[in-house]
């Protein structure tokens, strides 16, 4: 989900999605008619919710006032199938300061706004702030876990540091997060509320989205058959071919895959069993270099492969590539192909690959799956 998907989306997702930030994107209005207002989370909604999101989900007290925010999304719903783009936004009626968390199942919680494309939070009084921006040239990809995401937006009437700065995880980047998780949110907010200056205006709303399985489509319905899964707007994405050499292997059988970008583009393969057990495929200590070739067909498992990657657990397999014609920061460890990710290196990988390039002339994406039997 942002989670684990909002990542917002948990990316098994695919790896070095990231695009370079061109200086610092302003915040910009949006007029679309695909977004409409959603249904801010009641107390009934907590049922659906685990006990860190609970927790953040009561964190703060808005002050009565005139100040108040909206919510927009582009599902009315707000359910999301993983694989899909998810449409965040804001609105308040005055002018004001916006901050915006999502917490996911884990507890793991991470600013969304601001963010390392946008680093003012100032609206005007009835702008529609999307999140990210249409100037970020970004957009959120759902991915998994499914389940719930907690978004929470605080409005503030004049520029307020809701988290303090050492509260921040250094490791992370675009999207920040926070060290001690939901526990550190909780408090910040508690101490927000408690000692705002005497004529600050704070809106706090609460937001829950719901993430389900992807409907399932041609291309990635057959094991074993290399497949190209660039569903909707394709226009102008180019071919990237994936391929593994049998539908069906053994567990710890070798895995020959091989992968062809039509264009010279920034590599991220990551390999995930039906436990949610994942690796990185590439790159990896064995071929650390993010960058391909165009056209050229690139072994990154067996037959002559400087690494091999063996068939996991019984049940499947889904290895998923993302390729993009520009460099993008990777704020993961280089692993072996040998390694599992672990929790939190599979969540913080999934948020920030979940977020991919608007314009498709500049990414390629492939997905292939196989059977794996005792």
């Amino acid at each position: 989900m942002l989670r684990n998907f909002l990542t917002f989306t948990a990316l098994v997702a695919l790896c070095g999605l990231f695009a370079a930030a061109p200086g610092q994107a302003q915040s910009q209005e949006t007029g679309d008619k695909n977004l409409s207002l959603a249904n801010p989370a009641t107390q009934a909604d907590e049922t659906d919710l685990n006990a860190e999101q609970i927790r953040v989900f009561r964190a703060g007290k808005p002050r009565p006032g005139s100040l108040q925010i909206l919510t927009l999304l582009d599902r009315a719903d707000a359910t999301y199938g993983i694989g899909e783009t998810l449409r965040l936004a804001v609105k308040s009626n005055e002018a004001a300061y916006i901050t915006v968390f999502s917490v996911g199942a884990s507890g793991r919680t991470t600013q969304l706004f601001p963010n390392g494309y946008e680093s003012n939070n100032h609206i005007r009084a009835g702008q529609t702030l999307e999140i990210p921006s249409a100037a970020s040239e970004t957009r959120i990809k759902v991915t998994g876990p499914v389940g719930r995401e907690l978004i929470k937006v605080i409005a503030t009437s004049k520029p307020v540091k809701v988290v303090p700065e050492a509260h921040y995880d250094s490791s992370t980047g675009l999207f920040r997060t926070l060290a001690a998780g939901a526990e550190e949110l909780d408090r910040d907010l508690e101490v927000v509320s408690a000692n705002p200056p005497g004529d600050l205006k704070l809106a706090i709303i609460n937001q829950v989205i719901r993430t389900v399985p992807a409907r399932l489509t041609a291309a990635s319905s057959e094991p074993g058959v290399a497949s190209d899964t660039m569903s909707g707007d394709t226009a102008g994405r180019f071919p990237l071919l994936l391929a593994v050499d049998k539908q069906s292997y053994h567990v710890g059988e070798p895995i020959t895959m091989t992968v062809t970008p039509m264009q010279s583009c920034y590599l991220t393969v990551i390999a995930t069993d039906n436990s949610g057990r994942s690796r990185r495929i590439f790159p990896s200590t064995a071929m650390p270099s993010r960058q391909v070739t165009g056209r050229e067909t690139l072994v990154l498992s067996g037959s002559g492969a400087p690494q091999t990657f063996t068939a996991l657990r019984p049940g499947h397999g889904t290895v998923r590539a993302v390729c993009t014609t520009e460099a993008r920061t990777a704020n993961f460890r280089v692993r072996a192909v040998t390694e599992d990710l672990s929790e939190e290196e599979k969540e913080q990988a999934l948020r920030d690959l979940a977020v991919v390039p608007a314009q498709p002339a500049r990414l390629g994406i492939a997905e292939v799956s196989f059977g794996i039997v005792p």
